[in-house]
């Protein structure tokens, strides 16, 4: 069973990534991180490694700090900054994905 930590997190992506296309298309990119949250969840994936999912293209494109700037809603940045006392399972992970 999901959570609301997934529910915000999908936010969180959702609004990160919204101006952006998959490459040499006009398909949203945030359909790549659903995809991948998805396959992680059908392939026997736990909440935190599907958010590890939603979250691995942040980092690489917007930096260490991407959900913390204040671009994002004042909720969204304190929920971001939450998530990552929250979620300490889901940091490795996502610089796992990242290369980082």
């Amino acid at each position: 069973m999901l959570t609301e930590k997934f529910v915000r997190t999908t936010e969180l992506a959702l609004k990160l990534h919204a101006t952006q296309l998959r490459k040499g298309s006009q398909i949203p990119y945030t359909s790549h991180l659903l995809g991948v949250a998805s396959l992680v969840l059908e392939n026997g994936g736990d909440e935190e490694q599907a958010i590890a999912g939603l979250l691995h293209d942040a980092i690489e494109d917007f930096g260490p700090e991407a959900m913390l700037t204040d671009c994002l809603h004042p909720d969204d940045a304190l929920y971001a900054r939450k998530a990552q006392l929250e979620f300490p399972v889901v940091a490795p992970i996502v610089a796992q994905l990242t290369g980082g």
